[in-house]
């Protein structure tokens, strides 16, 4: 009897000390509006990003973003952007509790594809009896680094799942900056 009474408090005393595996990495999801440029392209940002947490007031993270926009006021342009960043961030209120709200900085790039028609017009041949349609269409390819600067806010919902918002600003080395907002859903792992 006394054995068996020794068995169960060590199973028990296991029990007892056993915690919950705590989750480090998440990956988010996030789509929102930017601008690029000097406001001139509007575009929308969709974004994946695999972040780790280091310690309890700061943690790390590679995002990856693609950006489509198109614009038809004064003449037809669309840009198409492809992005990466390596970011860290500061927990000031810590990142172990329900709300994360952080502070980040960190490098970025992105490739960006400008298409602007600027014109059409139509030139009627009368001896054929058709119309030859003539489109001024520039191009712009747009490669640069730079560093963002982040501010965001994570609410844990249950014990796997995050929503977020964040706000960036990325200026480039070409002169160019990226403003944005993000909506973000994420998932511990």
């Amino acid at each position: 009897m006394k054995k068996l009474f020794i068995l169960y408090l060590l199973l028990l005393s296991n029990f007892a000390f056993a915690q919950e595996k705590v989750l480090t990495t998440d990956l988010k999801l996030g789509v929102g509006r930017a601008v690029l440029g000097t406001g001139d392209y509007q575009m929308y940002r969709f974004e994946s990003e695999l972040t780790k947490k280091i310690t309890q007031w700061v943690s790390a993270s590679v995002a990856i973003y693609i950006g489509v926009g198109y614009d038809n006021t004064l003449f037809l342009r669309q840009v198409n952007a492809v992005g990466t960043d390596l970011n860290v961030f500061l927990s000031p209120f810590g990142n172990h509790r329900t709300h994360n709200f952080k502070i980040g900085t960190g490098l970025t790039g992105i490739y960006a594809n400008i298409t602007a028609s600027q014109g059409r017009r139509s030139i009627y041949d009368s001896d054929l009896n058709t119309f030859t349609v003539i489109e001024n269409i520039t191009t712009e390819v747009r490669r640069t680094t730079g560093f963002s600067i982040i501010v965001e806010h994570e609410i844990s919902v249950g014990t796997r799942y995050l929503l977020g918002m964040k706000a960036i600003m990325q200026p480039y080395s070409n002169t160019d900056i990226l403003v944005g907002f993000n909506l973000k859903f994420g998932v511990k792992l």
